[in-house]
């Protein structure tokens, strides 16, 4: 069995006996089974190949108030697929805390399957500025930046992503620090 594993997942794969290790898809031998350890989309569709798909994304999401649950489905999938990921893919959803009880987020949540957890302006402060800021934002919520800064905050590291934003939403992706 031949085992492909993601370069972000490499820490988290250790030491694995019993396996082939390829570096690329492209020295896949074919009829041999092949195990991918990937959060990636674009994989080919064969007979024999099996993604292990890790837990370890973050979403950091900003919205406007009220946005319907379509609006923030919508704009999810697209962000999912821009940047070739699958949905299965995310651990949680992170936000300021004024979302916390934002319909569309909690329906978001429960849709993934997965927690939503929120913090304060103050805590998403010193990571905002490691972003582009918005003066409305930061004026309304009192922090310039929430999906990146949220995405930092959650994951332990800086957002792996530009925001990506919609008329109604602003997403951006973060990954658990330890993978």
């Amino acid at each position: 069995v031949e085992l492909l594993v993601d370069q972000p997942f490499r820490k988290i794969a250790g030491r694995l006996t019993g396996f082939t290790v390829i570096e690329h898809l492209s020295r896949h031998q074919p009829r041999t089974p092949l195990v991918v350890v990937s959060d990636r989309s674009q994989l080919p569709k064969t007979a024999g190949l099996i993604q292990v798909v890790p837990r370890l994304n973050v979403l950091g999401l900003g919205c406007r108030k009220n946005i319907t649950n379509q609006e923030i489905q919508e704009a999810f999938i697209a962000f999912c697929q821009r940047q070739h990921l699958l949905w299965r893919s995310f651990q949680m959803i992170a936000s300021i805390d004024r979302k916390q009880k934002e319909g569309a987020v909690q329906y978001l949540a429960a849709t993934l399957n997965i927690q939503a957890k929120f913090y304060s302006a103050q805590q998403l402060s010193a990571a905002s500025r490691h972003y582009p800021e918005s003066a409305f934002v930061k004026q309304t919520v009192g922090v310039g930046n929430v999906a990146c800064a949220s995405a930092e905050v959650a994951s332990g590291q800086r957002a792996l992503t530009e925001r990506f934003a919609t008329p109604e939403v602003t997403l951006a992706l973060g990954r658990i620090k330890n993978s």
